[in-house]
């Protein structure tokens, strides 16, 4: 059975969201520029170490916290946040999950899990369905839903269906919904990629059509998979290996067609449309995504794959042969360390071709713009940030433009002190003439609670945004937190929580 706690609401949390809902508090920097770095055509190498212009510092990102519970120090790659336009998530030490309700701040546990949650993702922005797994190999997907005024807990769920998987301690991305379907997410175990079919309900998750995922009779890959992703059109799974190798499968529109028809999917074939080897020398692909394309604009997909740390990516397209075509290498490097300097995170913003870089050995964040065109793509901008404190997970999602036009997007993070959010903006992170244009289309936790302390809930925009449909994330500007606050503190400096108490059990 599913296990929930509810948390009590925090006066203060309370206090901030009346104040935010009272007035206008977005408050854009001014005299905004970039501050990053042109990068050559085809490959380059950048030295997080090479000295900066005299009297030049690293800028740091406004930073926003959520709420404060401690994560310890670790160099894995855990997706331990989902964040939709309602909900945050982050997973506890213990296998818990704690919600966060964005506009009313209340906050629930989710006990389902026993042992740490190693991955975590919405189905969309817009979405409830919540899909996690563990440590041990246990997958379970669930409905977040609202309980009616006056129940308890406020928060509740509903476990559409649960699986145990064999899944490898080298995969870095295991989950994968299909950006169409919200009835199928492919799961990676071992060196399989395996097909669950999600029941509408609770209901009739035992129905034979749901029952069980559709698995592969043998291998698919060379070594077991690190990470896999769906293209944003749903046409292309890709899934990379601790071999190095990359494995593409075309998905044609009567496979689709079966699998949005409610029946048991058929498994994947074993053997990939296209397979390629990405890195060489005992290295593999670590991770790997698409970058956002435009249908209107008959771009190519373009995959991009990062290295074990992440520290060298590459961008891939594929001909009408299927022969793989890398169109950029970038190499980050460190004159004073080497490649021990790096432990990267990376992720794909859809919303813009970017890719987000989270480097937690060294506090560091990497902005990778990329270039589009007939031929492909290639990253033409680097912008690096600094935080205060070790990212360990982090995550993103799609994001609404302002009355004024301009648009921003956002960093979710769990990091060793907090859950916090970082604003960044196109006029800093972008080439100059890009960022005049629209965006792309498209711990014992002692029963996990006695860390935690109350949530700032700075969500809440009221009517600022214009045009823009209720179930899209609302902006959540730092200066929010600081209009709050009697110290005129500066957009980059930590900001103090709304309350230190701990939360009750």
């Amino acid at each position: 059975a599913s296990k929930t706690m509810a948390a009590p609401s925090s006066s203060a949390a309370d206090a901030l969201a009346a104040a935010v809902s009272a007035g206008d508090l977005y408050d854009k920097p001014a005299r905004m520029k970039p501050q990053g770095t042109e990068l050559k055509p085809s490959r380059d190498m950048f030295d997080i170490d090479a000295p900066r212009s005299s009297g030049e510092s690293q800028p740091q990102l406004q930073v926003t916290p959520i709420t404060l519970v401690k994560s310890d120090y670790r160099l894995q790659v855990l997706h331990q946040i989902a964040v939709n336009c309602t909900y945050f998530c982050y997973g506890l030490k213990a296998g818990q999950i704690r919600v966060l309700h964005r506009n009313t701040a209340q906050r629930v546990l989710f006990k389902d899990h026993t042992s740490m949650v190693t991955d975590m993702c919405f189905y969309n922005s817009s979405s409830n369905l919540l899909a996690s797994c563990d440590q041990s190999g246990e997958v379970v997907i669930r409905k977040i839903i609202e309980a009616p005024e006056g129940e308890e807990p406020p928060i509740q769920q509903e476990i559409l269906t649960r699986h145990a998987f064999n899944m490898s301690e080298t995969a870095t991305r295991r989950l994968a919904w299909h950006p169409q379907l919200d009835s199928l997410l492919a799961v990676a175990a071992a060196d399989r990629v395996c097909l669950v079919n999600v029941p509408p309900t609770s209901g009739v998750a035992a129905s034979p059509e749901f029952a069980a995922p559709a698995v592969p009779s043998a291998p698919m890959t060379d070594g077991s998979i690190t990470s896999l992703a769906f293209s944003e059109r749903g046409d292309i799974l890709a899934a990379s290996d601790s071999k190095g190798y990359v494995y593409v499968w075309l998905l044609s529109p009567e496979v689709i067609a079966a699998w949005a028809s409610g029946r048991a999917p058929e498994p994947l074939p074993v053997d990939a449309d296209m397979k390629f080897q990405a890195y060489e020398g005992g290295d593999f692909a670590a991770a790997l995504d698409f970058l956002p394309s435009s249908e209107a604009q008959q771009q190519q997909e373009v995959l991009v794959t990062a290295d074990a740390g992440a520290r060298v990516l590459k961008l891939w397209t594929a001909d009408t042969d299927l022969v793989p075509q890398c169109t950029y290498t970038l190499e980050l490097v460190s004159s004073k360390e080497g490649p021990g300097a790096f432990f990267n995170h990376m992720l794909v913003q859809p919303n813009f071709n970017v890719v987000v870089l989270a480097n937690t050995k060294r506090q560091q964040v990497y902005v990778l713009h990329a270039r589009r065109d007939a031929a492909g793509a290639e990253f033409d901008y680097l912008s690096d940030f600094s935080v205060k404190q070790p990212i360990l997970s982090m995550t993103t999602t799609t994001e609404p433009s302002f009355e004024d036009g301009s648009e921003v997007f956002h960093l979710y993070t769990v990091q060793t002190e907090a859950v916090q959010q970082y604003t960044l903006y196109p006029e800093v992170c972008f080439p100059a003439a890009e960022s005049e244009l629209p965006a792309a289309e498209s711990t014992e936790v002692q029963e996990a609670v006695t860390e935690e302390k109350a949530p700032n809930r700075s969500d809440i925009m009221g009517g600022h945004l214009q045009g823009v449909a209720p179930d899209l994330p609302p902006f959540v500007p730092t200066s929010l937190a600081e209009h709050l606050t009697s110290a005129g503190s500066s957009m980059t400096t930590r900001l103090a929580p709304p309350s230190q108490g701990a939360e009750a059990p």
